[in-house]
């Protein structure tokens, strides 16, 4: 149980939400009203992403988030396509005001799905040839991507049983991403939550580490999620 802490107890701090592939805002709604009741402001980054390549999605949150001219820190929360987005530019021009930072279910060497699905026209044609493309595996633009200069902590799904949902991914996996590729050496905290990849974000669990990782820098006084290393 993650307690609830008033505005008026803390300065506001706030927290960007970036959503994943093919989702738009509201999908983070759950995430946000937990933030919120916590003493957040929230701005919930919305972006068509199937047009553009990742590096152009990284120009676009820079100026989304200088545009709003913060003087506390800024925390950032990104979900699959989102966290990569948000790695990208934290790793790159990082604000100056930067807090902490929560990938959901990130790709962060890619996902073989990505390269089973890309060899279909009509997936293609709906989730876009740029960002997409570059979330296969271990793509060169995963591999020349930095780490963010905070600190890091990162939500996974998964069945826990080593095997997961998608028999065609090595390992346990949220049917979309495998726990092996959403690991990123340097990352503070590695916390599982029981669930496939999209319904993470539904998860009471998940909102719990969420707040308690901004708020504490740490996913372990939350007992609700096993924590991995």
């Amino acid at each position: 149980f993650v307690p609830v802490v008033s505005a008026e107890s803390r300065p506001q701090e706030t927290v960007v939400l970036l959503h994943g592939i093919l989702n738009r805002p509201f999908v983070m709604t759950k995430i946000q009203r937990g933030l919120e009741k916590n003493g957040f402001r929230v701005l919930n980054w919305g972006y068509q992403s199937t047009e553009k390549t990742i590096e152009e999605y990284t120009a676009d949150l820079k100026t989304f988030v200088e545009s709003q001219k913060l003087t506390h820190p800024v925390h950032f929360v990104g979900f699959s396509l989102g966290s990569i987005i948000a790695r990208n530019y934290l790793s790159t021009t990082p604000p100056p005001q930067l807090g902490r930072f929560v990938q959901i279910a990130p790709p962060n060497h890619g996902s073989e799905r990505v390269s089973a699905l890309s060899q279909f026209k009509t997936v293609r044609w709906i989730l876009g040839d740029k960002a997409f493309e570059q979330m296969k595996p271990n793509s060169a633009f995963l591999q020349s991507m930095g780490l963010p200069p905070c600190a890091i902590g990162i939500i996974v799904g998964g069945r826990g049983d080593g095997k997961g949902y998608s028999d065609s991914l090595a390992g346990d996996d949220d049917g979309t991403v495998s726990l092996n590729s959403s690991r990123l050496e340097g990352a503070k905290d590695f916390a599982q939550v029981p669930s496939t990849h999209t319904l993470l974000l539904a998860q009471d669990k998940t909102v719990d580490l969420v707040v308690a990782f901004l708020k504490n820098g740490t996913f372990r006084f939350n007992s609700s999620a096993e924590v991995l290393k």
